[in-house]
């Protein structure tokens, strides 16, 4: 991480397939962030998950009633459900939520190492591969549009407004 940073495309990679094999209870995201974020960089990415959480909790359509009696403090694993254990069996859709969430979240965090630019100024350099070019714009409107359709639709107008014109 130190070497490639949190906007690398093997940061990205890496952690894709890290939430993609594995569920996570509350505990093991916390320790994931912790063990790779900065302080400020942890701060930004708990506020993240909170949000994202809060929005699983408050959707009306779970079938589920064990899931519909969840409140954030499961879902975080704070106040009397910080226990690890007791964390391991919450349902597995619960499960689902808090893994997909703290995925979300990560791609929100930014490299504290790197001056963070609007998506639209992201210009291909003129030496640059096309790839390249693309996965650093695919990467910057991760961490600026949270809607996967309307990001696919940025990026597509991007990748050929400004590319290189060879």
């Amino acid at each position: 991480m130190a070497e490639y940073g949190l906007g690398s495309p093997y940061f990205n990679n890496l952690l894709r397939a890290t939430f993609t094999i594995r569920l996570m209870a509350p505990h093991d995201v916390k320790f994931l962030a912790n063990l790779l974020l900065t302080p400020t960089q942890y701060a930004i990415f708990m506020a993240q998950w909170k949000k994202r959480l809060e929005n699983l909790t408050t959707y009306a359509g779970h079938a589920n009633q064990a899931l519909a009696a969840l409140t954030i403090d499961h879902l975080v694993g704070e106040g009397v459900h910080t226990d690890p254990n007791g964390q391991a069996v919450l349902p597995r859709e619960a499960l689902e939520g808090i893994t997909e969430a703290a995925h979300s979240s990560f791609l929100k965090v930014f490299d504290a190492k790197t001056i963070q630019q609007s998506f639209i100024n992201i210009k291909q350099a003129p030496q640059e591969p096309y790839m390249q070019f693309v996965e650093r714009l695919k990467q910057t409107l991760e961490r600026s549009i949270d809607n996967d359709q309307e990001r696919e639709v940025v990026l597509l107008k991007l990748a050929i407004e400004n590319a290189n014109e060879d």
